[in-house]
């Protein structure tokens, strides 16, 4: 689990803050330089949380049938 992020935390939340902390280990060992980290946190951010949206809602969709 991601330093920082409270245990209860969604579990949204919680997979964007282990994303995140990827992307941060990637910039702090100079894989990646900040700009680069900036630019896939706000791209991604988005992106990851869609994705998520979507699979609830078509896990719920499941269920209800």
């Amino acid at each position: 689990m991601s330093w920082g992020i409270s245990p209860n935390a969604s579990e949204k939340e919680k997979l964007k803050a282990e994303v995140n902390d990827y992307f941060h280990g990637l910039n702090a060992t100079g894989a990646i330089d900040y700009i680069c980290y900036s630019e896939l946190y706000d791209v991604c951010m988005p992106i990851l949380e869609e994705c998520y949206d979507r699979m609830e809602k078509e896990l719920n969709a499941e269920s209800e049938k």
